[in-house]
């Protein structure tokens, strides 16, 4: 301590500028002073220069106009195709270099988006590319295109080239993007410098950097065909973005013993029993291999990762057990059926002392604008059945008249169906007398009675919207959507091929209008899957903004469906 006191006073301003210099050196700043900077960044200069032919150096250079937030820059910058690479910064330039030889005979595009900023935070006016070749050609291969879709922003663009390799193969869980770009701030991208050849396009909404594709996380979408460039030109594509769908297999995590005769089994994600036979599962005592007889199974919800089994012996002397599952026993929220399930499980202990209630009632006390419906769905945790079908009534309540009504059970759920139609403007009274419900193993509802009351709304202000489509594309099932500017608000009809359409009772609103191939003829867009991989569904949005309003039917609504 006493040297260092000495030195302090002995050499005080050697010692500040000493300091000065070691911390300008760590913290990298602009000079401070003067008027705001309020000017955009730009690169000043950058190296190769732009279509450098036979490039064997091993870095590429780019220089900035001023000092820029260095993070920000390199998050932003791409390199197609795909390649292992260090950053060095040296002021306000920026040494890339090349961790793994470049490929020979191939055209590299380096490229900066707009999503960086200099020290004061100001982004540039524009993107900035440069490309060269290891080889004596400069590829000029291009895509462009434009993905529909909200919040798009940080969207990136996937190419993988496929003629060269197997593409049943290409998983881009595990298979980093060969080519890759941004999406524009109006949802447009360009992916250049390509050599010809068949490519796969995706886009991919992802918070990570990594030029794979994360389903869990990530949203997607995909083309409806393999994309060619040939002569350095491809034809001009249009993408959904939208969720994955869960394409994961049915499996069973976990056995639980929630009674002496009864099995919680719990599934790694939504399931949906689809055949009520007993002999499509199986079960045995892993001990003696003895087989459990089943009384019933059930689900707690119409979709739940929860499967009750209900057995005719006592289960409290067993520990392991033997199951089978076998296929077409239950389905997902896709409808991908399960595939066999079979193997030795433990058999933990849980309480699961949860009483017979109601998962869902369509309709609150009160409620008021109830459309135009033709039934009601409700749902409980367990299959029920019902002791008396005069439990639930709907009256009119001006006119005090019943709706009549039939009733359908479909494993948890229970649809009650208007045999009459519901008139518009009108207040209804909904009665239910919970006694008569009980559960599939014998458990009751709390004996009450409820009483729900609602309005329907004025669908005579609601107008019908028709037209014709004359479809290019060849589809099978044709669906148009008229989807609303103002809210998240659809109307939608489906037509086998070209011809009339018409949509009844669509809301006063501003309308886009929408016109896919519904291949499945499930009713909704499918924005295809990335591995296995499979097409998107054949889309066009048009350029049409469709005004309706109240009491005046809309008519002769032309739609032609191309592509682009």
């Amino acid at each position: 301590m006493f040297a260092i006191n000495v030195k302090l006073q002995k050499y005080p301003i050697i010692f500040i500028i000493t300091l000065t210099f070691l911390y300008s050196c760590a913290n990298i700043q602009p000079p401070s002073g003067g008027p705001k900077d309020t000017e955009p960044p730009y690169v000043k200069d950058f190296y190769p220069q732009n279509k450098t032919l036979n490039y064997n150096e091993d870095f590429v250079e780019i220089e900035f106009s001023e000092w820029v937030n260095r993070n920000l820059v390199v998050q932003n910058i791409l390199i197609s195709p795909i390649s292992d690479i260090t950053y060095k910064w040296n002021g306000k330039k920026l040494k890339i270099n090349f961790e793994s030889t470049k490929r020979e005979n191939t055209t590299y595009l380096v490229s900066l988006g707009t999503e960086w900023t200099d020290q004061a935070g100001n982004k540039p006016d524009s993107a900035f590319s440069f490309t060269f070749s290891t080889g004596n050609i400069i590829d000029s291969g291009k895509i462009e295109g434009f993905v529909y879709g909200s919040k798009i922003a940080g969207t990136y663009v996937y190419a993988y080239r496929i003629d060269n390799k197997n593409p049943d193969t290409l998983n881009p869980e595990i298979t980093p993007a060969e080519y890759r770009t941004q999406l524009g701030a109006n949802g447009s991208f360009s992916l250049l410098a390509l050599p010809d050849g068949t490519y796969r396009i995706m886009a991919v909404k992802t918070p990570y950097k990594d030029n794979l594709f994360h389903p869990k996380t990530d949203e997607f979408g995909t083309f409806w065909e393999n994309i060619v460039v040939k002569n350095g030109s491809s034809k001009y594509i249009t993408m959904k973005l939208g969720k994955h769908p869960d394409n994961s297999p049915i499996n069973l995590n976990t056995i639980y013993k929630i009674d002496s005769n009864k099995l919680l089994l719990e599934f790694n994600k939504l399931v949906r029993i689809i055949s009520n036979n007993l002999d499509f599962i199986e079960i045995q005592d892993s001990i003696n291999s003895r087989d459990i007889p089943i009384k019933l199974i059930y689900l707690d919800s119409i979709f739940s990762k929860r499967l009750f089994i209900k057995t005719l012996v006592n289960l409290n002397n067993i520990s392991t057990v033997k199951i089978k599952i076998k296929p077409s026993l239950l389905t997902d929220t896709l409808d991908f059926k399960n595939n066999t399930i079979d193997g030795y499980y433990k058999i933990n202990y849980r309480n699961y002392d949860i009483p017979f209630q109601f998962n869902r009632i369509p309709i609150k006390d009160s409620t008021t604008k109830i459309e135009n419906i033709d039934e009601l769905i409700f749902s409980f945790n367990s299959y029920f059945s019902i002791l008396d079908s005069s439990f639930i009534q709907i009256i009119n309540s001006n006119s005090h008249q019943k709706v009549v009504h039939s009733l359908k059970i479909d494993g948890n759920a229970l649809i009650v169906k208007f045999e009459d139609k519901l008139m518009p403007d009108e207040w209804y009274k909904l009665i239910i007398n919970t006694s008569k419900i009980i559960s599939i193993d014998d458990k009751a509802l709390a004996d009450t009675t409820l009483v729900f009351h609602f309005k329907t709304a004025d669908w005579r202000q609601f107008p019908k919207v028709s037209g014709k489509l004359l479809d290019s594309v060849g589809c099978n099932h044709i669906t148009i959507q008229l989807k609303s500017n103002q809210s998240s608000k659809i109307f939608q009809t489906s037509i086998a091929k070209s011809g009339n359409w018409a949509i009844d009772e669509v809301q006063p609103d501003k309308y886009s209008i929408e016109v896919f191939c519904d291949e499945n003829n499930n009713g909704q867009y499918d924005y295809g899957m990335a591995f296995p991989y499979k097409y998107a569904e054949k889309f066009m949005f048009t350029k049409q903004e469709l005004e309706v309003k109240p009491r005046w039917e809309v008519q002769n609504v032309l739609l032609l469906f191309q592509l682009p």
